[in-house]
């Protein structure tokens, strides 16, 4: 493929040149010059952050030990096809370097980048194997942290705020020629296991916004660029971006990555450097990885692959034995085009590339068509690249190209569904919510709640009466006591049990509603069903006061003829079985007999609701 140089070419001018060189001179006097921080050389710094023994040595491809990995920017690109729009594709020609134990080759490199002008990029990670991904990493030996738009009075700030423990003293400040590095070394590697990457990857967001502030960085605050343990950060000793082209040396003295130590600041332990969190101050006391396992757990709040296997035995047949991709579920359609929207108003130079992530994100998640969402974000390309002022900062329809591949297909499936709004918007530096909902008003334009409330009621009346529907049941819910009655009216002799199960409700709710003078109240609610003049014959005697010779009483025993003595006659069929006096004209309403009454009844009556024959006069 053809090699070109001309989109990687800078036309930064000279006043800007001059302007950041003298910055970078500034920083890098006062920092000289300040008690306690001494000029440290590249070797001095390496072997500090990873001793001899903790990597492989040259050619021990079995001692079991990790490498390290940088990365050379070398500033050519080579043609990469076309995009869906037509718009040509270009790819960074980037090479990777295996480092070992003696360090030997951080030397070769820095004499590479210092004669060529190139970039090296060096992770405080070390990795097993040639690949650099966060599958292959071993141990994280140190937290950096990148602090941009640094100047002598925020470089003040920052050191001001360490001596009074405003934020963690560091052990090394990397001046990197637009920035400073903000490096924390731990006093042990840490594990890069499964169970403390996330923990991490919170712990270095919250010292972010920490130590990235209005005090020690000359931008906005609620912009700041949030990295993750593995970013690769420029190599002490290598040409910085004040040298002009890259690719093109044409200094005999370039301007390279200083840095200086504080000798008298222990290495960071993850204790101390969660005791400057308020949020997480209830872990310092923890041991470092103990805290970072917690984190992870209330983080990720996962379930257990063998607990997810009883739990849900079908979702582990089909994506775990059968491999099949996860699916998910689809937002509505708004949630993209709001997104669309704030990504389009608040969008910032150092976040475009995130903005067309988020956005790709959100149309996975919403079920938009690819073709549509190619379309927002190529129509977005123009508008972000006027962003910014330097000619060497454009956005291209190549940066567009590279953040759509979050996208994935759609349709909620693939790493997209993955990726939380949290996380989308702290990339992007947006904020979902701008400008949106009753909060964002300012105090003196909100309704008070009465009021509020008034108008979203009066706003759902008026839409219902448009439809011509009601929102609400008029009649109300249906009681139990309507259905116990309305059961005993339509099926007269059914047993207690049979009426619960023809009801729909317990047998206890039957026993609390068939009560002497059921009948009145549902004739007052049903006047329709039973009237009191109709010749109609009574529902049943279950519980209704009629004679207990009569056919009710038949009925009754018939219903309950399989059940035991005991089971029958029981207190609760003192109101079936005891005579009730005739009720008034024009009303239904009985007189519930007295406690001696029913037992003076009950004593006459049969096992099978017959009278008893007497043949003596009861005293």
């Amino acid at each position: 493929m053809p090699v070109s140089r001309h989109k990687a070419q800078s036309k930064h001018d000279g006043y800007w040149y001059e302007d950041e060189r003298h910055k970078n001179q500034q920083r890098n006097e006062m920092l000289f010059n300040t008690p306690g921080w001494y000029w440290c050389d590249a070797d001095s710094f390496y072997r500090s952050l990873f001793p001899e023994g903790s990597l492989q040595k040259k050619g021990a491809d079995s001692d079991g030990k990790p490498n390290l990995i940088v990365l050379e920017d070398t500033g050519k690109e080579i043609d990469h096809g076309t995009d869906v729009k037509g718009n040509k594709l270009v790819k960074r020609v980037m090479h990777r370097y295996t480092v070992h134990d003696d360090l030997d080759e951080l030397e070769h490199l820095r004499d590479v980048s210092i004669s060529q002008n190139t970039f090296m990029f060096l992770a405080p990670v070390s990795y097993y194997g040639k690949s650099r991904n966060s599958k292959n990493a071993r141990f994280l030996h140190a937290i950096m942290i990148d602090l941009d738009y640094v100047g002598t009075r925020q470089l003040v700030n920052l050191l001001h705020e360490m001596e009074r423990g405003v934020i963690p003293y560091a052990n090394y400040l990397v001046s990197s020629g637009t920035g400073l590095h903000v490096v924390y070394k731990l006093d042990r590697p840490v594990p890069l296991m499964t169970r403390y990457v996330t923990g991490l990857q919170v712990l270095k967001r919250e010292l972010t916004d920490r130590v990235w502030n209005a005090n020690t960085s000359d931008s906005d605050p609620d912009k700041k660029q949030s990295q993750g343990i593995f970013q690769g950060f420029r190599m002490v000793g290598t040409a910085t971006k004040l040298n002009g082209d890259i690719g093109n040396p044409k200094y005999k003295q370039p301007y390279a990555v200083e840095c200086f130590s504080h000798d008298e600041t222990p290495p960071a332990t993850i204790p101390y450097l969660l005791s400057f969190i308020p949020r997480l101050r209830d872990k310092e006391e923890m041991d470092g990885l103990d805290a970072l396992s917690a984190l992870t757990k209330e983080v990720r709040k996962t379930t257990p692959i063998a607990e997810a296997k009883e739990r849900w035995p079908e979702w582990y047949e089909k994506h775990v034995v059968n491999d099949e991709p996860l699916g998910g579920w689809l937002y509505g359609r708004a949630a993209y085009d709001r997104v669309l929207s704030v990504i389009r108003e608040h969008v910032s130079v150092s976040h475009r590339y995130w903005c067309i992530f988020y956005l790709a994100v959100m149309a996975n998640k919403c079920g938009v068509p690819q073709d549509e969402l190619e379309d927002d974000a190529y129509g977005l390309l123009e508008r972000f690249d006027a962003l910014s002022v330097e000619p060497d900062n454009r956005f291209t329809a190549n940066d567009v190209a590279a953040a759509l591949e979050a996208y994935e297909g759609g349709l909620a499936s693939g790493r997209a569904r993955r990726y939380t709004q949290d996380f989308c918007e702290r990339k992007a530096a947006v904020e979902y919510g701008e400008k949106m909902g009753h909060g964002s008003n300012p105090p003196e334009k909100r309704l008070p709640k009465d009021l509020s409330l008034k108008k979203a009621r009066y706003e759902r009346d008026l839409k219902q009466e448009m439809k011509g529907t009601t929102w609400w049941n008029k009649d109300g819910a249906p009681k139990k006591a309507m259905q116990v009655w309305q059961s005993a009216t339509e099926n007269p002799g059914l047993s207690v049990a049979a009426l619960a199960r023809r009801a729909g409700v317990s047998r206890p709710t039957v026993y609390k509603w068939l009560k002497p003078g059921w009948e009145s109240k549902y004739a007052v609610l049903s006047p329709s069903r039973f009237d009191a003049g109709s010749s109609r014959s009574r529902p049943s005697n279950l519980r209704s006061g009629t004679p207990t010779t009569g056919t009710g009483s038949r009925e009754w025993s018939s219903a309950t003829s399989h059940r035991t003595r005991g089971s029958r006659l029981t207190r609760r069929r003192r109101f079936s079985v005891c005579p009730a006096p005739p009720p008034s004209s024009g009303s239904l309403s009985t007189t519930r007999p007295s406690l001696t009454e029913q037992n003076s009844v009950l004593r006459s009556v049969g096992t099978h609701g017959t009278p008893r024959p007497t043949t003596t006069s009861m005293p």
